[in-house]
């Protein structure tokens, strides 16, 4: 686990990791979905803001432009009379290719007839420039009043297309789009990428650990290099592995010990049974000695006398070492016995006990 954040990860880490984050992808997809909202907020609103700007931009365009014709009309119409004006008028609308200018009389009917509804142009009375947008020929129509020297209100009508306006928008909102699309996969890799470094692989290894504990497996501490609060869970989980160690390590010293002691309690028992069993072989080896000191036999009896005696200590020896084995502290290892000869070793160990209760121990046979 050294190195980096938590280590080196291994196919079967990935396997681990990907399949069990949770919590990351519930990260993730919060992220993820709060900032396509912010995104989708400000592009609407970055989206209204561009386009009234644009609006407002061909509305001081044509209202500019509609007061400078509408002064020069004025003094030509005073100068040269009405002809002149709208030649004039004529002359300056061709120099623009998508702004149309073009005279009309406010109470006609029939020619030079405005195409804004009459009601919507009452403020040209009050000097106000009236902007009004055509539909029907998607259109933006700007009127400005003209006093000329003739009894009638005149005024200039600057039409301006919509689809500059459109088109305007409409890139404008493509790339709001794009823009947005662009943040959102931004965030989504980036949150992907801190949220498998930062939460991910730190709970999977957390997981991985609160396993092994399970198991009773309380090696290798988990070490994560992390300032936050998986870092804390980890030290505090790697201080409780510790302690569980340190306890685990002196419930089995003092299991060791009650066995010990227990085993201690046996072979005294044992051992007063021992001190009759080993009477009988004591006499054999006392009375065969005494027989082989005074000479009482000789040759081949001498032989098997001392034949006799060998075998006697040799069980004496046999039993006391069993005794000694018994009672020796030793650690519990795994190991393949002979049941057989251990049952038989373990009747022989306890037969004087058992007779003195008047208790008959057998040892199976192999073929039991």
């Amino acid at each position: 686990m050294a190195g980096g954040f938590i280590g080196p990860v291994t196919y079967a880490d990935r396997v681990e990791l990907f399949g069990g984050m949770r919590l990351t992808r519930k990260f993730i997809a919060a992220l993820v979905i709060g900032v396509a909202l912010v995104a989708l907020v400000q592009g609407f609103f970055d989206y209204r803001r561009q386009r009234d700007a644009f609006d407002q931009q061909m509305r001081a365009e044509a209202t500019a432009l509609g007061r400078a014709l509408a002064r020069g009309v004025a003094e030509v119409w005073s100068r040269d009379g009405e002809a002149a004006a709208r030649e004039f008028l004529l002359m300056a609308s061709s120099r623009s290719e998508h702004i149309t200018a073009r005279w009309t009389w406010l109470d006609s009917t029939i020619r030079d007839v405005p195409k804004a509804p009459r009601e919507a142009l009452a403020p040209l009375a009050k000097g106000e420039v009236v902007v009004v947008k055509d539909l029907t020929t998607n259109r933006l129509l700007t009127y400005i009043l003209v006093h000329v020297p003739e009894p009638r209100e005149g005024a200039i009508e600057i039409a301006q297309p919509l689809g500059e306006l459109d088109k305007y928008t409409s890139d404008s909102l493509r790339n709001e789009i794009v823009g947005s699309s662009a943040e959102v996969i931004l965030a989504a890799a980036l949150a992907l990428v801190l949220g498998v470094l930062f939460i991910g692989r730190p709970i999977s290894r957390l997981a991985e650990k609160a396993r092994r504990v399970g198991t009773v497996d309380l090696t290798g501490p988990l070490r994560l290099v992390l300032r936050d609060e998986l870092g804390e869970l980890a030290n505090e989980i790697n201080l409780m592995c510790e302690r569980l160690a340190e306890e685990k390590t002196a419930r089995e010293s003092a299991m060791a010990q009650l066995r010990h002691a227990d085993r201690l309690t046996t072979v005294g028992k044992l051992a007063s049974g021992l001190a009759h069993e080993l009477g009988t072989p004591l006499n054999v080896v006392q009375g065969r000695a005494r027989l082989i000191r005074d000479h009482e036999v000789d040759g081949a009896e001498a032989v098997d006398s001392a034949r006799i005696v060998i075998e006697q200590a040799e069980r004496m020896t046999a039993l006391i070492r069993q005794l000694l084995d018994f009672a020796r502290p030793r650690a519990l290892q795994k190991a393949t016995v002979h049941v057989t000869s251990l049952a038989a070793r373990v009747c022989e160990l306890v037969a004087t006990i058992a007779r003195k209760s008047n208790v008959i121990v057998k040892a199976p046979q192999p073929d039991d």
